[in-house]
């Protein structure tokens, strides 16, 4: 609230949250497990009371894949698309016919053989830890990209976080049909998003 008070601006404000978001209140997160404290706290509502104005808040990744299909790599695209953010985790939104499916979370699911979330198999943080050459992290990726593919068939994969700016460089490794490309906001995309949102 101090943040946003310094800025000249009295319209509505939107905010990403990295966990799933219900009524402007934080859900439990799967996997960030130090927000824990937020859980059911009613932020939109209460930055919402100190600001005097309305207020929204989002998952983060869902606030990306908003400006992402509005004016980013899938502005083009009105099927299925599915936005995946690489950073500390792996965070995702899904569109079906240019509407957003809220809170998916697919960086908390397993992969095949695996005994722990895919987000600590290929998220941006992991290449990074474990020092992964892109040609490995690629193809650490792309399973996780054919997985996907099979559950949902999206016409459009669209990779966004720190790592997207490699694309190239990890890209070679993909063996899937469906198309796959780098988020065209980068890190700056959930804040495009989230003000979207707001202003909506």
């Amino acid at each position: 609230v101090g943040l946003i008070k310094q800025f000249d601006h009295d319209g509505p404000v939107g905010m990403g949250f990295p966990a799933v978001v219900i009524d402007g209140c934080p859900g439990t997160p799967f996997t960030a497990h130090h927000i824990q404290e937020w859980v059911g706290y009613p932020v939109a509502r209460t930055v919402s009371e100190q600001l005097g104005r309305a207020a929204i808040m989002l998952n983060d990744a869902d606030a990306a894949g908003i400006a992402e299909m509005r004016h980013g790599a899938g502005r083009k695209h009105s099927g299925t698309v599915i936005v995946l953010t690489l950073g500390t985790g792996i965070g995702s939104a899904m569109f079906v016919q240019g509407y957003l499916l809220p809170n998916t979370e697919l960086g908390a699911i397993y992969l095949k053989g695996h005994d722990e979330y895919v987000e600590q198999y290929c998220a941006g943080r992991i290449k990074k830890e474990q020092k992964l050459k892109y040609s490995l992290y690629g193809e650490r990726l792309n399973e996780y990209l054919l997985y996907l593919n099979h559950l949902f068939r999206p016409e459009l994969f669209i990779i966004g976080g720190g790592i997207s700016k490699q694309h190239k460089k990890y890209k070679v490794s993909f063996t899937l049909d469906t198309p796959v490309l780098p988020a065209r906001m980068r890190n700056e995309a959930g804040i495009i998003g989230a003000a979207m949102a707001a202003a909506s």
